[in-house]
């Protein structure tokens, strides 16, 4: 718990350095706000650890593990992606405090040593949980762009100075990136609802059972299947594309954060209840 509370202090840490940077044009706090991002992420990474020893398993097991493991998701993905496009560190605007936010929801729920069930020792459960973390994380990322384009958009309309956004790549730039991010994402949510497929016969003897979640995950795939192809085929792009970038991520966002608590779904005890 000393680890988590050191990688608590250090997104906050990064929250702030971005709002400053956003609020009073001081750019150079990016780079204090990424810096520390990176450092909350090493906590981070060592406080999953220590508890995976502990407990014996990996964070999926109840909520406090599942919404520690998303915040980590979260930022990781969004460092991996910066180091590759180095002019989003801007995104850490959004980012930052989503992860600041999981880690506080967390801390609220039971610390347990959960039991551990025979049906999640297969091979299916962990290809399972790792593409959702990662589809997730995609997700947000892609998100976090569309809500900096609509505000990048609506600055440079304005014709007014704003030096954090200047640090944005050009505004089609950022679009194309909304859409790479989440085209990866629509592939590790596949990959994700095929495993569970998998995971599920081995575990329950049928592949698909139209449980709340599964329902849900299936329903999420196709709200991005259908952004993906109204910017392929009818040329969304931009403003409307970004719009359904931040509809869209509100399915996700129901998916983690309401469905897997609702009574009668076979999942209730991957949240440890």
């Amino acid at each position: 718990m000393v680890l988590f509370w050191l990688a608590v202090a250090a997104y906050l840490y990064a929250s702030v350095s971005y709002a400053i940077a956003a609020s009073f044009k001081r750019t150079g706090f990016v780079r204090y706000g990424t810096l520390a991002t990176a450092v909350g992420l090493l906590l981070h990474s060592a406080m999953l650890i220590a508890r995976w020893i502990r407990v014996e398993h990996g964070p999926y097991i109840n909520k406090f593990e599942v919404w520690v493991s998303d915040a980590w998701v979260i930022v990781a993905v969004f460092l991996v992606a910066q180091l590759v496009y180095p002019r989003i560190r801007a995104a850490g605007l959004l980012v930052a405090p989503v992860g600041l936010l999981l880690m506080g929801g967390a801390v609220t729920m039971p610390q347990t040593k959960d039991y551990f069930p025979p049906t999640f020792e297969s091979l299916w459960l962990v290809v399972h949980i790792t593409f959702a973390k990662l589809a997730f994380g995609s997700l947000v990322l892609a998100s976090a762009l569309a809500a900096l384009y609509l505000l990048k958009r609506r600055v440079e309309e304005g014709h007014s100075s704003a030096t954090f956004y200047d640090r944005l790549p050009p505004i089609g730039v950022v679009d194309d990136l909304i859409y790479r991010f989440t085209l990866f994402g629509f592939f590790m949510l596949a990959i994700m609802i095929v495993a569970g497929a998998l995971w599920a016969n081995k575990s329950w003897g049928r592949y698909w059972g139209w449980d709340p979640i599964e329902t849900w995950s299936l329903l999420v795939w196709v709200v991005y299947g259908i952004y993906l192809h109204l910017r392929r085929t009818l040329g969304w792009k931009g403003q409307r594309a970004a719009v359904f970038s931040l509809f869209a991520v509100s399915f996700v966002l129901i998916s983690y954060f309401v469905i897997p608590y609702l009574p009668g779904t076979i999942h209730e005890l991957w949240q440890g209840k």
